[in-house]
Formats: C-alpha cells, structure tokens, sequence
C-alpha cells in the first residue's frame, strides 16, 4: 500500500512540474496549438489538454528519457483524482478548471488558468 502511495505521490509530483513549467509565460509562446489530433495545447490563449493526452506527453514516451513508462493510465487517473493538485497550483497561482465537460471525467478537456 505504501508503494501505490509513493507512486501516486511521484505522479502527482511530475504533472504539477509540468504545469508549473507551462504557466511560465516565456514557456506559453513556444506551446503548440490544441487540435483534435493532439488534444494538448494553446486554444483561445488557454492552455487546454485531455487527460489522456497529458498522460501520453508525461508517461508514454522512450524509457530511456527518464519517463514513467510502466504508470497505466487508469492508475495515473485514479492519482489525479484523489489528489489535492489544485492546493498545490494554487500556491503559484493558478488553478485546473474544466474547460468543456463532455460527460465523463475522463473526457472532459481541462485548462490551466491563472487565479483572478
């Protein structure tokens, strides 16, 4: 039980990174569009991602690039939810909101948006 702990505490960990990382605003102008295809981008200013897509970015690349290649992503979801993420974002000042709901959670395409 303490693994499945450590484990989602290092994924958590390795997407508030990226988001931090993303919110840099000399980070934002080189961040490629949003398109179906690759649902993970900028679209009207706003960074926009899927989960799936934000999984396949973090933990679906070459292993010797020092990615968590073996994280299934049910297992990356299920850290996500239970997480406090957003206490942690909000530290730096900002936030992940829903950005379309297409009814289920692991649908929906979220944002990073600064808090007002």
């Amino acid at each position: 039980m303490a693994d499945l702990a450590m484990q989602d505490e290092l994924i958590v960990e390795r997407v508030v990174s990226y988001f931090l990382a993303v919110f840099q605003p000399d980070v934002t102008s080189t961040i490629s569009p949003f398109t179906p295809e690759s649902p993970i981008g900028l679209l009207d200013s706003n960074f926009v991602f899927s989960l799936q897509a934000l999984y396949d970015v973090l933990f679906v690349k070459k292993k010797n690039n020092g990615r968590l290649s073996r994280i299934e992503f049910r297992t990356f979801r299920k850290a996500i939810y239970a997480s406090n993420i957003n206490q942690q974002l909000s530290k730096q000042g900002c936030q992940l909101l829903v950005y379309k709901s297409k009814g289920k959670l692991a649908d929906n395409l979220y944002q990073l948006a600064a808090l007002n």
